[in-house]
């Protein structure tokens, strides 16, 4: 009886180690019927994806809108084996954006696949989003935000000016700490 005890108990505290270490879902953020809204354009299906890279899981939702360039791409970039503090997380941040402009240092945008002309573009700095957030624009504009142990990557298409497409990714920037829990431990559903 004693032996069935703790075997149940190590069952539960596995169980409730793996929950609390699973990579979270982009997908939960949004329901596709309140992002058609928002995009001003049914969102006709939903793809998640998950790789790990090294120490990082990549999670992707690609929302792909009636309207392709409506279409919006949310990443979350979590350590594979969090302990504790996300220190990986913050050391990919800080070479991305953390350049230190008091000795000359420049923010280095993610290395991703850009036109030269995206290539040229800064990193904006976006006040009052997450810990720290950048909006970068061009053809697909992105907004990144650091919170907590995460790093969440925003792309907007569209054929929305600038501010208009900055003011939608923080919006979903906003529901995503919030939904994904990302400062925390626990997880709650689809807003709908």
């Amino acid at each position: 009886m004693r032996h069935a005890f703790f075997a149940a108990l190590v069952v539960l505290l596995v169980a409730g180690a793996a929950e609390a270490q699973a990579p979270r879902d982009p997908c939960s953020i949004i329901s596709p019927r309140r992002l058609g809204k928002l995009q001003k354009s049914a969102i006709v299906s939903v793809k998640p994806s998950r790789e790990v890279q090294g120490e990082f899981v990549i999670s992707k939702c690609f929302y792909e809108a009636a309207d392709f360039p409506r279409s919006i791409h949310i990443t979350l970039i979590e350590e594979a084996l969090p302990k504790g503090e996300a220190t990986a997380v913050r050391v990919l941040w800080k070479r991305w954006f953390g350049g230190d402009s008091d000795k000359g240092e420049t923010p280095c945008p993610p290395p991703e696949k850009r036109s030269e002309k995206e290539e040229k573009a800064k990193p904006e700095p976006v006040p009052n989003t997450g810990e720290s957030a950048y909006w970068i624009s061009g053809i697909n504009s992105e907004l990144y935000v650091l919170q907590g142990k995460a790093i969440l990557q925003i792309s907007v298409g569209g054929r929305k000016d600038d501010p208009e497409r900055l003011r939608s990714a923080k919006a979903l920037a906003t529901l995503a700490v919030a939904r994904l829990d990302l400062a925390g431990a626990h997880r709650v559903g689809r807003v709908r």
